[in-house]
């Protein structure tokens, strides 16, 4: 389902341009698919709910970003989450009553037990929670959904407010510029209905656009670098030359095999009738998709992760006929793993193409331009080769259906030249674009904004969404951007006088400074 929506009309369908070291089969452009809807890709995700680990918050807080440490972040999280499963996974690090559903799925294929029985032959952790005192895994995860539905952001915080009075949502709008006034936000233009409208500001004014629109709308406001925006005939409104830099997203390569399992069509009427009753079955879930592994790579510590294992395919798609049981085809089923690295050295930036706000802005990933990043790749693409290589994966007789790369051929095949070749030629952006408004104090040359998301130089702006990570998360990004707007929620509250209402507790220490007691393997 999630595939349905690329490309569409609810998919911006950016790509990156003139890619030195990465999608080079494509022509040096990465595909980078981002949701254009209400509750933006939390619509088009796996929905797989994954913080990122305490050190990366800590890390964030280290630049100079005071309130944005684990401890501070943790009671963010909590404050929005409803847990539907807190029997299983305590009340440490997780809460109950707050807008955003969190459960597993009520369905799983069978041979995701038989993945994390290959993993812990491997010698890796079975987790019941990388969100709590172990991060670091494999686990079948937990999602923002309900009864096997969707929860988008949308879903949960706009849609049971949509009557109230003093909320107003501009359908098919396009925010194009942000009206500034003697260094104060105190509007917004938007393109709706074939014409330029106003929305006026008595208190401020948010941009939560993520990594891509959010800087552009920045730029096309007056504020980034004088250089760029002088070219593109722009105004300069402030002169802040980290808005569109330090562009980053997590990176990945996709191994598949064939397994000796007839191909079956799973998702037939009787899935259907299942789901549309009960809300089970395999429609009720997002398959293998819902499991993941988080490890560390040889370069980082063992009590910081920086690669995520994702997997996929094994149920077959929809039967056009409607017939249970139907074969789709002669060969086997199919199996994915993707190795991801999720803290990349690797960053790029974004540029206006023009001063047009309707033209698509220039996406320059720069993606493994930095060699650790590939290594830390082809780590992962070991770790899963080795996963399909376990007695509890024996009896599927995997047989890696990954076709010889002709622009690899040089290299011995599997090798990790090979594979260095081949992560270069197919690479696979992950949906986690961060960075391009990055958070610091004002000493930092790079910074957009402070540590309360407010835009340096400019009053009454902040940028709430990944955009403002330092680095992104060492994890999926949906759940800490979320966390970000909980956080900008409360900031806006306490500068304008408003008592919260919002529950925050007390952090437990993280329990990477308490002990190491994973080895890696």
């Amino acid at each position: 389902m999630v595939a349905m929506f690329l490309g569409t009309d609810i998919d911006w369908q950016y790509q990156t341009t003139n890619e030195m070291n990465a999608c080079l089969s494509t022509g040096g452009s990465c595909s980078w698919p981002r949701g254009k809807n209400l509750g933006g890709t939390s619509v088009h995700n796996g929905m797989m709910y994954i913080r990122g680990h305490a050190k990366d918050f800590d890390n964030w807080a280290a630049m100079g970003n005071v309130g944005w440490s684990w401890r501070d972040v943790l009671p963010h999280f909590m404050c929005s989450e409803n847990n539907t499963e807190i029997h299983r996974v305590g009340r440490k690090y997780h809460s109950t009553g707050g807008l955003l559903t969190v459960e597993r799925f009520p369905w799983k294929p069978s041979i995701t037990d038989d993945i994390l029985a290959a993993a812990a032959e491997r010698g890796y952790p079975i987790s019941e929670d990388l969100n709590g005192d172990q991060f670091t895994g494999f686990t079948v995860a937990q999602a923002t959904t309900k009864n096997g539905v969707r929860v988008s952001s949308a879903t949960a915080f706009l849609r049971p407010f949509r009557h109230r009075r003093n909320l107003q949502i501009a359908l098919n709008a396009t925010a194009t510029k942000i009206i500034i006034e003697n260094h104060k936000a105190v509007g917004v233009q938007y393109y709706q209905d074939g014409e330029l409208r106003v929305a006026r500001a008595t208190k401020e004014v948010i941009a939560s656009g993520g990594a891509v629109n959010s800087p552009q709308l920045l730029l096309l406001s007056g504020i980034g670098p004088k250089e760029h925006l002088r070219a593109v005939n722009v105004t300069v409104v402030k002169d802040l030359p980290g808005v569109g830099e330090n562009l980053h997203n997590h990176v990945s390569y996709t191994l598949s095999w064939t397994i000796n399992q007839p191909n079956v069509y799973d998702l037939n009427w009787a899935a259907a009738t299942e789901y549309i009753a009960f809300q089970r079955g395999p429609m009720s879930s997002t398959g293998l998709s819902q499991l993941t592994g988080i490890l560390p790579s040889i370069y980082t510590t063992p009590n910081h992760p920086d690669l995520q294992l994702f997997f996929g395919g094994y149920q077959a798609a929809c039967a056009t006929t409607g017939e249970v049981g139907a074969i789709m085809n002669g060969n086997g089923r199919s199996i994915s793993m993707s190795p991801t690295m999720t803290q990349p050295r690797s960053k790029g930036h974004l540029r206006l193409a023009s001063n047009n706000p309707l033209e698509k802005p220039i996406i320059w990933g720069n993606y493994l331009s930095n060699s650790i990043d590939l290594a830390i790749l082809i780590e992962g693409i070991e770790i899963a080769l080795s996963l399909a290589n376990t007695s509890a994966m024996s009896k599927y007789n995997m047989t890696l259906s990954n076709h010889p790369i002709p622009a690899c051929s040089r290299y011995p095949l599997l090798s990790k030249g090979y594979w260095a070749c081949a992560v270069r030629q197919d690479t696979g952006p992950e949906n986690h674009q961060a960075g391009s408004c990055k958070m610091g104090p004002a000493r930092d040359p790079m910074a957009v904004v402070d540590h309360r998301l407010r835009v340096h130089g400019i009053r009454h702006l902040r940028v709430a969404d990944a955009s403002i990570m330092p680095q992104v998360t060492s994890g999926n990004t949906a759940a800490p951007s979320m966390m970000i707007g909980e956080r900008a929620a409360a900031f806006i509250k306490s500068d304008w006088g408003v008592h919260s209402t919002q529950w925050y507790g007390k952090a437990p220490t993280p329990l990477w400074k308490i002990s190491n007691t994973w080895k890696h393997h």
